[in-house]
């Protein structure tokens, strides 16, 4: 019966479960309750009685305190304001990456701002992008944009003379305006600067280790010298914000125990990834059939051209005069990267990557560390079937020994299968010692998943950081 009177939901069950309770009471009393005509046992109903309403006044305590918090939530400005008035508290905000926020949330942002501004005892700081709040107004009032007419010279005739200009309410530097007062703009860090930064942080990446003649240049010594051209080279082409550098160097870290190219190569392989990717990318779709980075190259060496930022001279000079539609078309997708890479938010100088060339054997080695694009053979590897027993202890034999050239031969003996799985944890299992060049000789023989597993068997991702 309390189950039934529990369930109802109205004003009628609340005076019954009253009018029970009384009952229970008067039975505990010594009053009969057989004029009622029930039977039961009066214990037991207290009990239930009792946790019933423990139940409720917990469900009443949670209310009121959802309650007291929906207050506060819509209420936040006006008990700040309380605060800075009656106890003396000041407060003061710090709002940082807003850049990483899509522009309508950016805007959200900065609008709620406003409800504090009037607000005596606050003051926010914000890191922010102006193109990121620019890209926001749009956004928010791209249902507001204007095109006007403008006419040139005042002649109206002349169809020529109009030009069609796109305008919205208010733009992002306005905005700004209306809200911040005191705008301060951290200047970009200088080479020097950069360099210093480098030099203290990261050293061990631009030291060279020599051995220098003393005593008549009979004995010889282990010193170490800063590597300055590479230094410099790092300091012009990686765009001067910390975050960047640190991530590009902790990349080149990684990538030089994997693969044994020049250094200057990798640099500029890992920077063009990084901060052109869709330059990257159509590399990577058309290497080796085509090398992209030859003709850039070409492109600045040519005695007509000076930059790969001046497309007027490029489209007239390689374009107009190439051989042929394909080639003419080929070009035009790589200028207009170029273009796009021109107007992005990240300043990154192209003619400082190729203003040397890029080996070829770079190029493929680094693309094939990434997986993208896979050493040229005449025909598709296999994956081969386990080794026997024999074959694969000659294999373990000859990759366990210190002989490059027992390595080659032994793996030559695969005629450029790819390992099956099984024989390559076996060769894990081995704990052969795992060099820079034994990963590259043996790399053409796994596939994706186990190259994988090898690296992280090795210890040649010891020391980097996380990124």
């Amino acid at each position: 019966m309390l189950d039934q009177i529990k369930q109802r939901d109205d004003e009628g069950s609340k005076n019954l479960l009253d009018d029970f309770r009384i009952l229970t009471l008067s039975l505990l009393s010594g009053f009969s309750a057989e004029g009622f005509g029930l039977k039961f046992e009066a214990d037991k109903v207290i009990s239930r009685l009792f946790e019933m309403e423990k139940k409720n006044n917990e469900k009443v305590d949670e209310l009121e305190l959802m309650e007291r918090i929906e207050s506060v939530y819509f209420n936040i400005p006006q008990k700040i304001e309380a605060l800075t008035i009656h106890h003396d508290i000041r407060f003061v905000f710090l709002i940082d990456d807003l850049d990483r926020c899509l522009p309508e949330n950016t805007l959200k942002m900065l609008e709620s701002i406003k409800l504090f501004l009037d607000i005596a005892g606050c003051a926010f700081v914000l890191a922010i992008d102006d193109d990121i709040v620019e890209r926001g107004v749009e956004h928010h009032y791209k249902n507001y944009i204007k095109n006007e007419i403008h006419i040139n010279n005042g002649e109206k005739q002349e169809e020529n003379n109009k030009q069609t200009l796109t305008t919205i309410p208010i733009t992002g530097s306005e905005y700004l305006e209306k809200m911040i007062q005191l705008p301060f703009a951290l200047p970009v860090l200088h080479i020097d600067e950069i360099e210093l930064f480098l030099e203290e942080n990261y050293i061990e990446v631009f030291e060279i280790k020599k051995q220098t003649p003393i005593k008549d240049e009979l004995i010889y010594e282990d010193t170490t010298t800063v590597d300055e051209p590479f230094l410099k080279l790092f300091a012009k082409i990686v765009p001067p914000i910390p975050r960047k550098m640190i991530r590009t160097i902790e990349v080149f870290k990684l990538k030089q125990k994997l693969i044994d190219i020049d250094k200057n190569d990798l640099l500029k392989l890992i920077s063009l990834e990084l901060f052109t990717p869709s330059l990257f990318r159509l590399t990577k779709q058309r290497f080796p059939k085509q090398n992209i980075f030859d003709i850039l190259n070409g492109w600045i060496e040519d005695e007509k051209n000076e930059s790969l930022y001046f497309f007027d001279n490029i489209e007239k000079v390689f374009i107009e005069t190439a051989p042929h539609e394909r080639r003419k078309k080929e070009y035009e997708d790589i200028l207009n990267i170029l273009k796009k890479e021109d107007i992005s938010r990240v300043k990154f100088d192209l003619n400082v990557i190729f203003e040397n060339k890029i080996s070829k054997q770079s190029i493929e080695m680094y693309l094939h560390l990434s997986n993208k694009v896979t050493q040229k053979r005449e025909a598709k590897p296999n994956k081969i079937t386990p080794l026997s027993s024999t074959k694969l202890s000659e294999l373990l034999k000859s990759l366990a020994s210190e002989s490059p050239k027992e390595w080659q031969i032994a793996l030559n003996e695969l005629e450029g299968g790819i390992l099956s799985s099984k024989d390559v944890d076996k060769i894990i299992n081995e704990n052969i010692n795992i060099s820079n060049q034994w990963l590259q000789t043996i790399t053409p023989h796994l596939d994706e998943d186990d190259f994988i597993k090898v690296v992280k068997s090795s210890k040649l991702l010891q020391g980097v950081k996380n990124g």
